[in-house]
């Protein structure tokens, strides 16, 4: 099913989307988008568009869990610079599809793709002044874990602690 938002004085709560396939696309009014502070999907499929997630202190913005599959298109993912990682596709997430979207100042991963199948795509996107030292967020702005594989293309990259970190057989294009 289809939801559409429309942006509000106050961010929208978290979103969970379980066992249900859903395309949530923003409004946007101005230069104002809708706000989601977390975002996860579970044994289902969640298409996000035109919306902006705004991590709390300590929190991941958006999960990809079991049997998941996620698409971002033209979402923007940023700080407080205190929130965890911005998107993670857990090992057992099926698929990853990122389009136009953009990730400013996440404390640790803005990317982390964990160890698993995964299967990704990641395309004219930008990722500026995320990592950390802390481990447990991880350093790099996108992580592509052992297993995982899939197309990094046509991304920037810039003033991040640590660019990519990745498993064997990545392939990252321009």
């Amino acid at each position: 099913s289809d939801l559409s938002v429309r942006p509000s004085g106050n961010a929208y709560g978290a979103l969970s989307v379980r066992n249900a396939k859903l395309i949530l696309v923003g409004q946007r009014i101005g230069n104002q988008t809708p706000v989601l502070t977390a975002v996860s999907v579970n044994t289902g499929s969640l298409v996000l568009s035109q919306v902006s997630v705004l991590p709390k202190n300590g929190q991941d913005g958006i999960s990809c869990g079991s049997q998941a599959e996620l698409g971002l298109r033209n979402v923007s993912v940023s700080g407080p610079s205190s929130a965890a990682r911005g998107v993670v596709a857990e090992s057992t997430c099926l698929r990853l599809d990122v389009q136009a979207s953009r990730f400013i100042n996440i404390q640790g991963h803005a990317l982390a793709l964990l160890p698993g199948s995964t299967s990704y795509r990641i395309v004219n996107s930008a990722f500026r002044n995320c990592g950390s030292t802390n481990p447990k967020y991880g350093n790099a702005a996108v992580f592509l874990g052992q297993g995982t594989r899939g197309v990094f293309t046509y991304n920037t990259l810039y003033q991040n602690l640590d660019a990519i970190e990745c498993g064997s057989s990545q392939r990252i294009d321009n």
